[in-house]
């Protein structure tokens, strides 16, 4: 193809053309692919933590947990709401309290999982007075890391890579607070990472150039062009990370970064290629 008179950016149109390809492609997944999936895992995540009663509480059965408490759900419809709720909290023997409930549910709240008990009665029992007090409550709630013996459970709220790219924007446009500058980051972020196949197409071209289409004696060409790569992602994902704490100049640096990497192989493939033409004359 050398010999026909083609360049080296004709002959590198096909890897450039399916890096350009690779490149729209990742951009489709960055702006609404992995965010739709990343939002749909969460949502599942959250369904499965609604529903926690079915797993934890047998249905129709006498629970014991931890062995001073003792639950009893008489039924859970499919959205985790629990019918007739008998709780049996006996950790001071001397003074037991039992509770009835009409209905029940687990929530998300202060960054815990929560059981609230609604339409219901406590019966507090005092053995050393041979007394008991009664109490009707309309709602009670019961921190489940107690309760259940679970351990907090972080928030609910949608990570930032859970955010379509309308939110994104949004944030961006319309969010006066520190948390712009994480806004501006993730949407930066899911931009320029797009870019990653033209640049590893750029990387093959210029390893096309330096070994001449030549698969013999090139091994020091190809170590040369797989350490790029591998510096290139370490350094990607260093920006990455970084930026993420919405820090504007770190945003910058990541963009300079790329820049800088697009232009230096540019650069290269053109010298490279004036190199070996003058040698070949």
């Amino acid at each position: 193809m050398q010999a026909i008179g083609m360049s080296i950016w004709q002959r590198g149109k096909p890897v450039l053309a399916f890096g350009v390809f690779t490149s729209f492609l990742i951009l489709a997944l960055n702006l609404w692919g992995a965010p739709h999936s990343s939002r749909a895992f969460r949502d599942l995540e959250l369904e499965i933590r609604y529903n926690l009663s079915k797993a934890v509480l047998k249905v129709g059965v006498f629970n014991v947990i931890n062995n001073s408490l003792v639950v009893y759900v008489k039924k859970v419809d499919n959205n985790g709401n629990m019918k007739d709720l008998f709780i049996a909290d006996t950790k001071d023997l001397n003074k037991p309290t039992y509770y009835t409930a009409k209905n029940g549910i687990l929530v998300s709240e202060d960054n815990a999982l929560k059981l609230i008990a609604q339409d219901g009665t406590a019966d507090f029992i005092d053995k050393t007075t041979n007394t008991v007090r009664y109490a009707v409550f309309k709602e009670l709630v019961f921190d489940t890391s107690t309760f259940l013996g679970s351990k907090k459970v972080s928030g609910w709220s949608h990570a930032m890579r859970e955010l379509s790219t309308k939110e994104v924007i949004q944030g961006v446009l319309h969010d006066k607070t520190e948390k712009r500058g994480k806004y501006i980051a993730e949407i930066n972020q899911r931009i320029i990472t797009s870019s990653l196949p033209l640049l590893f197409g750029l990387v093959i071209v210029y390893f096309m150039i330096s070994t001449g289409f030549n698969r013999r004696g090139k091994l020091t060409e190809a170590l040369i062009s797989s350490s790029f790569m591998v510096l290139f992602l370490m350094g990607s994902l260093f920006f990455i990370n970084k930026s993420q704490s919405g820090r504007y100049n770190m945003v910058i640096a990541m963009d300079i970064f790329y820049f800088i990497s697009f232009t230096v192989f540019i650069f290269a493939i053109n010298i490279s290629n004036r190199y070996k033409k003058i040698k070949e004359k």
